[in-house]
């Protein structure tokens, strides 16, 4: 996006929509960012002299002072895959399930859970797959982690939309990188029962 910097995560999953919507650019990094999932703040995380644009957070997921997540230590619990994962990636915002996308609709925590957890996909990529959003302590049956780890999932698209897997990932927006770590975090959170902790 010309002239505006990205926390990572921020936008992700929303700049790929926005041409289709017919923004783009700082526009579309603006609308993005506005909608109930967080309020945007600018702030800058460039040093003195520096020529870097203001980067644009989010309310949400903490941050380190160069904008990247925070990442949690102890047990993976599905706080952390909100906060670590789901958040900065935009998963909740207006252009991607905030909204409904592909049939499946959250911008909280608890409606997240609720829409991921012992569910059979829907919409129309994935309705009839057959495949379970979120399969409690099996992450090979588990679409949310098919779809994040994979180029071709089973049905639909890989997410976030415009992803790109380690090491292979050279992207100027971060967040469309699903790390090993990330991976790591959801796969585990899986296997320990994908509980509503």
């Amino acid at each position: 996006m010309q002239g505006v910097a990205t926390t990572p995560g921020v936008v992700a999953g929303v700049v790929a929509a926005m041409p289709s919507a017919g923004m783009t650019g700082a526009a579309g990094a603006a609308a993005a960012m506005s909608g109930k999932a967080g309020a945007a703040a600018p702030s800058s995380s460039a040093s003195a002299g520096s020529s870097a644009a203001p980067v644009m957070t989010m309310a949400g997921p903490k941050a380190n002072p160069d904008g990247t997540v925070v990442r949690g230590t102890g047990p993976a619990t599905f706080t952390r895959v909100w906060e670590e994962i789901l958040m900065p990636k935009g998963c909740a915002g207006a252009y991607c399930h905030g909204s409904g996308v592909g049939g499946l609709k959250f911008m909280k925590k608890e409606e997240a859970y609720t829409v991921l957890v012992g569910v059979m996909a829907g919409g129309p990529a994935c309705g009839s797959s057959g495949k379970m959003r979120v399969k409690a302590g099996d992450p090979a049956g588990s679409l949310l982690l098919d779809k994040m780890s994979a180029e071709k999932p089973a049905c639909g698209d890989a997410m976030p939309i415009g992803t790109k897997l380690e090491p292979g990932c050279v992207s100027m927006n971060t967040s469309v990188c699903n790390t090993m770590e990330d991976l790591k975090l959801v796969r585990e959170w899986i296997m320990a029962g994908a509980k509503n902790d």
